[in-house]
């Protein structure tokens, strides 16, 4: 898989490098807000790496890592606990 690109501010590289990532297809598992929260990565750079990052038919997600999909418990769905009465 291709590594950064070139045109990839410095600061954004290291920021990435820094948090562990070495290769496009690892972040398309990071959110957006995730990259933005890395130290030296603004913007700019996260527009710049989604147009890589789509040019090699990837994505970010839209969902943080470690997010959970939704509530599976009852009472987290509704508020109430299964023997509450509505």
């Amino acid at each position: 898989m291709a590594s950064f690109p070139e045109r990839l501010p410095e600061p954004a590289r290291r920021a990435l490098e820094q948090a562990g990532y070495t290769e496009l297809k690892q972040l398309s598992n990071v959110s957006d807000s995730e990259l933005l929260r890395l130290h030296g990565f603004d913007a700019e750079s996260l527009m710049l790496l989604k147009e890589t990052l789509a040019e090699a038919g990837l994505r970010t997600t839209d969902r943080p890592q470690g997010a959970r999909s939704g509530p599976t418990e009852p009472e987290a769905k509704t508020g109430l606990a299964e023997d509450d009465e509505l």
